[in-house]
């Protein structure tokens, strides 16, 4: 039997707190790092949640989102998303600089206004 999938993922408030914590360095199973920024990367079939946590770990850690589907090209460019992923967000903002992230149109099939950040990017 297949389990049924809910409309809408729901998470608890200790559930993102847990997660929180373990980015924050308040739980003690993640390792010192001598770095600050701290990248995560959420992955999940389509309605998972992924978007619905990453906003809500976002705003428990002062954290910014960037989401890997405006970082497509359209659907010819998938490749390309993880390649500009690295160049134009974890690299800048590991050494603290800003992130000019680009963010593509799927409706106008173009580039629109690129997202800037200099806070770390969940």
């Amino acid at each position: 039997m297949t389990p049924q999938l809910t409309d809408e993922p729901r998470f608890t408030a200790a559930e993102v707190d847990q997660v929180a914590a373990l980015l924050e360095g308040r739980d003690s199973s993640l390792a010192a790092s001598s770095s600050k920024t701290r990248i995560i990367a959420i992955d999940g079939r389509s309605g998972a949640g992924k978007s619905t946590l990453a906003e809500l770990v976002a705003a428990a850690i002062g954290a910014a989102v960037v989401s890997l589907e405006y970082l497509y090209g359209g659907w010819h460019d998938l490749e390309g998303g993880a390649v500009r992923a690295c160049e134009s967000a974890v690299e800048p903002l590991a050494h603290g600089e800003v992130a000019v992230i680009p963010q593509f149109d799927w409706v106008a099939n173009d580039w629109g206004e690129p997202l800037l950040s200099s806070r770390a990017a969940l």
